[in-house]
């Protein structure tokens, strides 16, 4: 199995910085009694990359890098991007996110209402077309079913000029002579992306079962406390970003403490995982990661990353991907073909 080093979400998101924590997680294991850790044996789903796969890849690179040109002798059409303005109003009064001005788009490409682009298309530039489409419900929790009048200019039409997929663009663009050279670079690399997703569902699924066969004693207020709050802070973020209510956007069977249970078991786990095999993670190990890291979460330094993000928090992180390395080391892991599955 390949290793691979996994990052918790405390560095990528900040969901889980636990402030004010013990340091190091100090007197943690003794509130866990853990079940068996090692010799076990998990399936690991591994899906092999196919010629679709590639061709897909290849054809996302593609549309990347097409250039865009305008288009004035002609309707819009399916795939354009468009440059239009529009007001929307539902019940005669304007909403939020309804009125845009110069915003552009790529038609059919998912990224309107239905019945959105179905409007858009046959108008002609400096055309301007009044129609209404409903929203879905459920939507965002304010708008959902409702109908909108929009009221749409239609400014440009652009089409894509998409370069031809040839040896002369392999080498234009890439490191290789022909396309054959980069085909299989790029099965290689996205082969070890599917095989990194698969290491990290199968070691998701070992610590499912080593928290399923561990015994829990009440966790330590601060603990449960600054979990419960690092989630609840980050739901109403991600929330306020898509515009919505933290209940609409869980559901209504999302329960957070339940959630903040298994963080903090998790956490736990770890803890006592690393207690028991002498795990542990240097001073000099937190600052290399901060020194090779700090640029890649927008910190001006290795200081800052630390002072922004808490020790503690990349401690926890550094400690997290010692005790998967362990677990990778010592369980087996059963690879099966994901098509087998089904």
């Amino acid at each position: 199995m390949k290793r691979k080093t996994f990052l918790t979400l405390t560095l990528l998101t900040g969901a889980l910085a636990l402030t004010g924590c013990q340091n190091s997680g100090d007197g943690y294991a003794k509130y866990v009694k853990l079940g068996d850790y090692k010799g076990l044996t998990v399936d690991r789903s591994v899906t092999p990359v196919t010629d679709e796969d590639v061709q897909e890849e290849i054809q996302n690179e593609l549309d990347f890098s097409a250039e865009l040109i305008e288009v004035t002798d002609r309707a819009a059409q399916s795939a354009d991007v468009v440059n239009i303005d529009f007001e929307g109003t539902i019940d005669g009064e304007p909403f939020e996110g309804g009125t845009e001005t110069g915003y552009e788009y790529e038609l059919d490409a998912d990224g309107m209402i239905e019945g959105f682009d179905e409007n858009i298309i046959g108008m002609n530039i400096g055309e301007s077309k009044d129609f209404e489409v409903t929203f879905p419900d459920p939507y965002d929790g304010t708008l959902d079913g409702k109908t909108a009048n929009f009221h749409v200019t239609l400014n440009s039409i652009y089409e894509s000029d998409i370069p031809e997929y040839n040896d002369a663009y392999v080498k234009s663009n890439y490191d290789y002579d022909t396309t054959e050279e980069y085909e299989d670079y790029l099965r290689s690399e996205l082969q070890s992306t599917y095989d990194e997703d698969s290491d990290y569902m199968a070691l998701s699924e070992l610590m499912s079962q080593i928290i399923e066969a561990s015994t829990f004693k009440d966790a330590p207020e601060d603990l449960y406390n600054s979990v419960k709050t690092s989630i609840d802070n980050d739901n109403t973020t991600f929330a306020d970003e898509l515009g919505m209510e933290v209940a609409d956007l869980m559901g209504d069977d999302y329960d957070l403490d339940a959630e903040t249970q298994t963080v903090v078991n998790e956490r736990l786990v770890v803890y006592a995982i690393a207690e028991k095999e002498k795990l542990k993670v240097s001073e000099d190990e937190i600052r290399e990661f901060a020194e090779e890291n700090y640029e890649s979460y927008d910190a001006d330094s290795a200081e800052d990353l630390i002072e922004d993000y808490g020790k503690e928090t990349i401690e926890y992180d550094l400690l997290y991907n010692k005790v998967m390395d362990f677990l990778q080391e010592n369980n087996t892991f059963n690879d099966v073909i994901a098509s087998d599955e089904e």
